[in-house]
């Protein structure tokens, strides 16, 4: 089974389709700030929630849910907004990230040691920055430099390039 969590109008054949509201081609109606969902322990394939997570009221608690849900060895892929992207400020968006924000959730992460409160960790994360194209000719060089260097293009004045997106893979 494949979830596709906060689908709205974009959905995927073959997965099971998750939205807040009834829209057409939706499977299941589900509040994600649900504390418990309705997926049994380790039942799910693969995950894919792009662009909800700031929208929800307990990001730790969403990416718990994530975690009981996820089969062993599978993978969710998550999009937010990065906290310089234009998106930013929303009045819907709760929550800011910036690259290492899921660190805490990965047993190897830089700042799992801070969270010793956490009861679930990821075993792998994979992660990048998402630029803009188009027009911004720049973003094409600036991409992969900030991919390679993830801290000095968030500690320095490289920032005045906004980062569209991170997204991140959270292997279980």
């Amino acid at each position: 089974m494949k979830l596709n969590l906060g689908c709205g109008y974009k959905i995927k054949k073959g997965w099971v389709n998750v939205d807040n509201f009834p829209l057409e081609g939706v499977d299941v109606v589900l509040d994600l700030n649900d504390k418990k969902w309705i997926w049994e322990d380790n039942s799910v394939d693969k995950i894919e929630m792009l662009a909800i997570l700031e929208h929800l009221k307990d990001p730790l608690g969403v990416l718990k849910e994530i975690h009981r849900i996820l089969k062993p060895n599978h993978q969710a892929l998550i999009e937010v907004p990065h906290f310089t992207s234009a998106a930013n400020p929303h009045p819907t968006h709760l929550h800011r990230f910036n690259y290492h924000w899921f660190d805490c959730f990965v047993e190897t992460g830089k700042r799992r040691k801070e969270y010793v409160e956490l009861t679930f960790f990821f075993k792998k994360i994979k992660r990048r920055y998402i630029f803009p194209k188009g027009f911004h000719l720049w973003n094409y060089i600036i991409e992969p430099v900030a991919n390679l260097f993830p801290d000095i293009y968030e500690n320095t004045p490289l920032r005045i390039f906004p980062a569209q997106r991170v997204r991140v893979i959270l292997t279980k």
